[in-house]
């Protein structure tokens, strides 16, 4: 689910195929009302985390997806280092 057959994180895949991805791109313009709109839903699913787990399932979540956020920066980062070289 998470990995692809390589054994690599496939996030840009996930975000890919995600629906709510897929209708802010559709127009090939964010505005910001887009970016408002799925900063609302984000926020409303980690209140929902809040509720439903307890303190150190939260911590591991948290954990995850800070690294998942560090990971991404890293590829893109990469991206843009590989440009100039």
């Amino acid at each position: 689910m998470f990995f692809n057959e390589e054994g690599m994180f496939r996030l840009d895949e996930m975000v890919a195929e995600q629906p709510t991805f897929k209708k802010i791109m559709e127009d090939g313009i964010i505005t910001d009302a887009e970016i408002e709109a799925q900063s609302n839903l984000v926020l409303d699913l980690y209140k929902k985390l809040e509720t439903t787990f307890t303190p150190e399932q939260l911590k591991l979540i948290g954990d995850t997806m800070i690294e998942t956020a560090v990971l991404q920066a890293a590829y893109q980062y990469k991206e843009l280092q590989e440009l100039h070289f």
